[in-house]
């Protein structure tokens, strides 16, 4: 149950003569009750346009530090909040994500699943725990958008850079808006007409053939033909 705060005033200042306005006022932050202030985090980590939108309020002052970690602010935290980049990846930021996880935010439980199964240090990985948070996600409702997933680009992202690093054998999928990774030797398939590309799924096999690979897949019988050709 919130408490509801007593309106404070700040510090009495002496008014000057040309400046009334800076006799003694009140806060008034801190006259609004505390479920009024969570109603209103609710709504800023559910329409942030990026993490720092929301982060930097909780910055301001302590009350909106500890009311923002409230579990209602959390489970409506929308992907753009949880939306880190590889460059800013950081344990505080992981921290804040399973504080999502478990305030039953499904962004948040899938993005966690994604890096503990795909992104993580060879170390850190754990495949069975970020197959059960995309679970959760899924089970609470949350479906993979045509449109590149931050948590794709994050992988994307985070592989380029090199902070993540690839097993020996193991591929990254071709498709440019997805940045997952194999588990597996041979876990995705190649294209059956040139074999050059691998996709984690046919999903993500459609998208790319639409965006970019219906142009340059060429049968690897031609291959054969022209290699020979240029030998001759």
């Amino acid at each position: 149950m919130f408490l509801r705060k007593k309106l404070k005033t700040s510090p009495k200042v002496a008014a000057k003569p040309d400046k009334p306005d800076l006799a003694e006022k009140p806060d008034l932050l801190d006259g609004l009750p505390d479920d009024l202030v969570v109603y209103i985090l609710s709504k800023l980590s559910s329409s942030a346009s990026c993490p720092s939108d929301f982060i930097n309020v909780l910055l301001t002052c302590k009350r909106l530090n500890h009311l923002g970690l409230h579990p209602l602010v959390l489970s409506k935290a929308g992907t753009n909040t949880l939306s880190i980049r590889a460059k800013n990846w950081s344990e505080s930021a992981h921290r804040f994500l399973k504080l999502c996880v478990n305030a039953g935010n499904t962004d948040s439980a899938y993005a966690l699943g994604m890096f503990n199964g795909s992104g993580a240090s060879r170390n850190e990985k754990d495949l069975r725990a970020g197959v059960a948070l995309c679970a959760r996600a899924a089970f609470l409702g949350h479906i993979d958008a045509p449109e590149m997933h931050p948590v794709n680009r994050f992988l994307k992202e985070w592989f380029e850079s090199g902070k993540g690093e690839l097993a020996p054998g193991l591929r990254l999928c071709s498709h440019s808006g997805c940045g997952r990774p194999e588990t597996r030797s041979h876990e995705f398939r190649r294209c059956s007409v040139c074999g050059t590309v691998n996709y984690c799924s046919r999903g993500c096999q459609a998208l790319d053939w639409k965006l970019r690979h219906k142009k340059e897949c060429v049968p690897m019988d031609r291959w054969i033909i022209e290699d020979d050709g240029d030998g001759v």
